[in-house]
């Protein structure tokens, strides 16, 4: 728990309590909650590919520095994860109907469903961001 985690897509979905990808299967519950997968009856496509905003839920978090709130990143994914406490949810993001936790954060261990290397400027700026942290 010393060593600073950046997780990204799935490395995201590995940290929750439990996962329904597949079957039921237990995660490494760093965040607690779980993983689903998109409603069909509520999104247009699934998985969801392409760009889409995040709005950031704690705008002090070091991750998140130098980054303007809602802004766009890239997403490829079918699963999302709900965490079971709001103190987790460091970014949210809104697929069609479904509201779901974009980037979560617990201490020094952060993740995001989104991939920053394919997000342009503002991806490479929270890997910078993460660099910094882990100097510190």
């Amino acid at each position: 728990r010393d060593i600073p985690l950046f997780g990204i897509c799935l490395g995201l979905q590995l940290l929750y309590s439990k996962s329904h990808e597949m079957g039921v299967f237990q995660g490494l519950d760093i965040i607690p909650g779980e993983v689903i997968k998109f409603d069909k009856e509520k999104v247009d496509k699934i998985p969801q590919i392409g760009w889409n905003n995040v709005d950031f839920q704690q705008n002090n978090h070091f991750l998140v520095q130098n980054i303007p709130n809602k802004s766009y990143f890239y997403f490829v994914h079918s699963f999302y994860g709900i965490p079971q406490n709001e103190k987790y949810a460091l970014g949210k993001t809104t697929y069609d109907e479904v509201e779901f936790c974009s980037i979560v954060a617990n201490d020094n261990v952060v993740a995001t469903q989104f991939h920053p290397e394919k997000s342009s400027r503002y991806g490479i700026q929270m890997y910078h961001n993460f660099i910094n942290y882990c100097k510190r």
